[in-house]
């Protein structure tokens, strides 16, 4: 199931690439999980495009304009519209390098293979427990960071 929620993600940011809205790398960097969605829209102001990843999950995408190779950051929100989970998609094949920037903040490898990598760590600013999924797709790479609980009870 994990697997598919985080296909079903990056396939929902790829595929809303072309819409207009935009959002700033500041005010992203200020979400963290387990925030209810009207704060983040507080934050981030109007996602490009609102979708549903599956019966139970909504997925807001935001482009991220010059901030490259950073292109588009997607909030993953359950039911109740917690935010359960961010994707950040990147230009080229960047897995390595996020892989080992992320083990540099405190993240340990789960497991690791050629284009997929899994590591557990702690939200810089909430302390939050997290993993983060690190995917590559053609030439792009996301990597989605969910709340630990969602992420086991999904794995499940």
């Amino acid at each position: 199931m994990r697997k598919i929620v985080s296909v079903l993600v990056f396939l929902l940011i790829a595929a809303l690439a072309s819409s207009g809205f935009a959002a700033d790398l500041k005010a992203l960097d200020r979400i963290h999980v387990l925030m209810h969605r009207e704060k983040v829209l507080e934050i981030m102001g109007s996602p490009a495009e609102e979708s549903t990843a599956s019966h139970d999950l909504k997925v807001d995408i935001y482009h991220i304009p010059d901030a490259a190779p950073l292109k588009q950051a997607g909030c993953l929100y359950n039911s109740q519209n917690i935010l359960v989970g961010q994707s950040f998609v990147f230009e080229g094949h960047s897995g390595a390098q996020i892989h080992e920037y992320l083990q540099k903040l405190g993240f340990t490898p789960l497991m690791k293979g050629a284009s997929i990598g899994r590591l557990a760590g702690f939200d810089d600013d909430a302390a939050h427990p997290l993993v983060a999924v690190i995917e590559r797709h053609g030439d792009l790479t996301t990597i989605t960071t969910f709340e630990h609980g969602f992420y086991k009870d999904r794995a499940k």
